[in-house]
């Protein structure tokens, strides 16, 4: 945007990127409620009587230790579909620069550049 600005407009072209948000950390906040809302769905279908709010509060790494071994199978398999989406998102975010790069314009800004060999 600052590129095609022109040197009057400069200030209201800084002010438009600069006040845009973070995408980042948008994006880490959706994936987290992507994953949340998954996982929670899943774990009352397949394991009604565990909190989701403790398997979301002990993380993948406490699974084993703090559930049986008949709830774990019902936990795991949630889990992995969560997973699922939440690597999803990233993936379908990256095609989208990749399609308005290829149809957007691919003018130079500098003008036609006439290279000679001396």
């Amino acid at each position: 945007m600052r590129t095609f600005a022109r040197y009057k407009n400069i200030q209201a072209a800084n002010f438009g990127v600069n006040s845009l948000p973070d995408p980042g950390r948008c994006f880490l906040s959706v994936r987290w409620r992507v994953f949340v809302n998954r996982l929670v769905g899943q774990l009352l279908i397949n394991v009604p009587d565990v909190d989701p709010a403790v398997v979301i509060a002990v993380g993948a790494t406490g699974l084993r230790q703090d559930f049986t071994e008949t709830e774990f199978p019902g936990i795991v398999l949630p889990y992995m579909l969560a997973l699922k989406f939440v690597y999803a998102f990233p993936i379908a975010l990256a095609g989208t620069p990749t399609i308005i790069g290829t149809i957007s314009s691919w003018k130079s800004i500098n003008g036609s550049v006439v290279i000679s060999i001396a």
